[in-house]
């Protein structure tokens, strides 16, 4: 499958985990608005368990939940073969540098919050050619 079609419209499918209801709907809104497949998780150890079931193309993740904060979550996720490649977005209020550390850390992205979710389908789509470049 080429890049085209793995990120196409249609095809593309991300998981959002966040513990806060209203943001999961913000982004599934947003993202379904522009044919993007969501998954939801609410909390990490659920986010877990759906990634290494059905790993999605991109990760849209919380870092404070409960259960697993999202820091928690992206290191079991890259301990893990079939989820390693996984492309993250952490979603956080955090923006220090040591937040910023552990976004490189486990290889991902930050999307401060409070975020405009008009921007969500065009960064997911931009997150999810990059790494199928890789």
């Amino acid at each position: 499958m080429n890049v085209d079609q793995r990120v196409g419209r249609a095809a593309l499918r991300v998981l959002v985990a966040d513990d806060d209801p209203s943001v999961r709907l913000l982004c599934r809104v947003n993202l379904e608005a522009d044919e993007i497949r969501v998954v939801e998780a609410s909390d990490g150890v659920t986010a877990v368990e759906r990634c290494l079931a059905d790993p999605p193309d991109v990760l849209l993740l919380d870092v404070m939940m409960p259960a697993l904060s999202g820091w928690e979550v992206a290191a079991r996720l890259r301990r893990d073969d079939p989820a390693h490649e996984l492309p993250i977005i952490f979603l956080t209020a955090l923006t220090t540098e040591e937040a910023e550390r552990r976004v490189e850390t486990y290889g991902g992205s930050y999307l401060a919050k409070p975020f405009d979710p008009l921007d969500l389908p065009r960064l997911v789509r931009a997150v999810a050619r990059a790494t199928d470049g890789r």
